[in-house]
C-alpha cells in the first residue's frame, strides 16, 4: 500500500515537473492563448473592490503565463472560477472542488495582495483542484485524499515556492513557504 501510495505522488510530481516543460518550449506562447482563464466571479465584494480584485487576479494570470507557463497550464486546466470569500478561516485562499476563493485574510493583506502573491497562491491551489480532479477518477479518492492531505501541502507549498522564485518574489515570501512546508513534512515525521 504504502508503494502504490509513494508511486502516486512520484508519478503526480513529475506530472507537475515534467522534463519537457512548458518554460522550455519555445513555441509555447503561441499554444498558451487556447487556455481558457479562469473565471473570476463575484459574491461578496462592492463594485470598486471587484474592479481591484480583477485587476489583480488578471495580472497575476498575466504572470504566470509569461514567467511560469506550467503554473498557468494547471491553473487554467483545474480552476474553473476565482472568488472571494468573506467569512475566512485561518488561511489566504481555499481551493474546493474546481473553484478557489481568495480569503478576507489575503484581501485585507496590502503587503500580500498584490499580483506576483497571488500568482504564487493560484500555483498553490491549483495543485489541490488537480489533485481533487484526479482522487474524483476512484472510488476511494476523497478517502485517499484526507489520508495524504501534508504530501499534498507540501506539493502545493512546492509550486507556490517555484512560481515565486520565477517572479524573483522577495526572500520572506519563499522563506514563509518552506517554513509551512516544513510544518506539514514535520506532520508526516511524528
Amino acid at each position: 500500500m504504502k508503494k502504490k501510495i509513494l508511486g502516486f505522488f512520484i508519478l503526480f510530481l513529475f506530472l507537475i515537473s515534467y522534463t519537457a516543460s512548458a518554460s522550455e518550449n519555445s513555441n509555447n506562447k503561441d499554444t498558451l492563448q487556447y487556455l481558457a482563464r479562469p473565471n473570476i466571479v463575484n459574491s461578496t465584494l462592492s463594485d470598486r473592490e471587484f474592479t481591484k480584485f480583477e485587476n489583480i487576479i488578471d495580472k497575476a494570470l498575466d504572470l504566470l503565463q509569461e514567467y511560469d507557463p506550467d503554473a498557468y497550464i494547471r491553473v487554467c486546466l483545474n480552476i474553473k472560477q476565482i472568488g472571494h470569500q468573506q467569512d475566512t478561516p485561518d488561511a489566504l485562499a481555499i481551493a474546493n472542488m474546481e473553484n478557489v476563493c481568495l480569503t478576507e485574510s489575503l484581501h485585507k493583506d496590502s503587503i500580500k495582495y498584490v499580483p506576483w502573491f497571488v500568482a504564487g497562491i493560484l500555483s498553490h491551489e491549483s495543485l489541490h483542484t488537480s489533485m481533487y480532479k484526479y482522487s474524483q477518477t476512484s472510488i476511494l479518492g476523497d478517502l485517499y485524499r484526507t489520508a495524504h492531505i501534508n504530501q499534498e501541502e507540501i506539493l502545493a507549498h512546492q509550486c507556490a515556492i517555484n512560481t515565486f522564485k520565477k517572479l524573483n518574489a522577495p526572500d520572506w515570501a519563499i522563506n514563509e513557504h518552506r517554513i509551512t512546508q516544513q510544518q506539514f513534512k514535520d506532520k508526516l515525521t511524528n
